[in-house]
């Protein structure tokens, strides 16, 4: 290692023990720091309770408004497999606005691309306040799946307007663009189980 890494690596140890210490004595809430290392990192470890039906997770959230397209049901919700229940979800975001289509490209259907669209349950447990009460104030957080019933695209989309928080799932096309800033939902791709033989 170079005399400048070994410098630079020794100033984030002092300020790390620095941040401990203040901890430790109460001048930073733990909270606090967890924050801002989420932001830092721009992830956030999720648990699905998973004896939750999609209405009592909408009723978690507590929201000052929401909205659901009066075609949904839950039929249109993409098969949940309980290797979902505990996620690590990374909030990805473009610096352009990008098209459903666009940001399907980036994850889903990028061969390269290690990540995909979270499932909906997974943005729903973000939205639950008792889980992350400001998560949405920091800027809106999406998700896209396809309906296993009709083939359609639908969205999920916590935001606020004002100061409150809100969550809206409808249909999007694949033309339909999402702005810059707004953070794309997504999680690591599982791969799936071999086939028994």
């Amino acid at each position: 290692m170079t005399r400048v890494a070994d410098d630079v690596l020794g100033k984030l140890a002092r300020q790390q023990n620095d941040i401990f210490r203040r901890v430790r004595d109460g001048g930073l809430t733990p909270e606090t720091v967890f924050r801002l290392h989420k932001q830092m990192l721009g992830n956030l470890p999720v648990t699905i309770n998973v004896s939750l039906s999609f209405n009592d997770m909408v009723a978690a959230g507590n929201y000052d408004g929401v909205y659901i397209n009066p075609e949904f049901t839950t039929k249109d919700l993409p098969a949940f497999r309980n290797v979902e229940a505990d996620r690590e979800i990374n909030l990805r975001k473009q610096d352009e606005d990008t098209t459903t289509g666009g940001w399907l490209k980036i994850l889903d259907e990028n061969p390269e691309s290690t990540e995909q669209f979270c499932h909906p349950f997974s943005l729903l447990a973000i939205g639950d306040k008792s889980q992350y009460p400001d998560e949405q104030h920091e800027a809106p957080i999406f998700t896209v799946w396809t309906s296993p019933r009709s083939g359609q695209l639908w969205y999920a989309f916590l935001h606020e307007r004002g100061r409150e928080r809100r969550l809206r799932v409808g249909r999007h096309g694949l033309d339909d663009v999402w702005r810059a800033g707004y953070r794309a939902a997504s999680v690591s791709k599982i791969s799936s189980a071999p086939k028994a033989q």
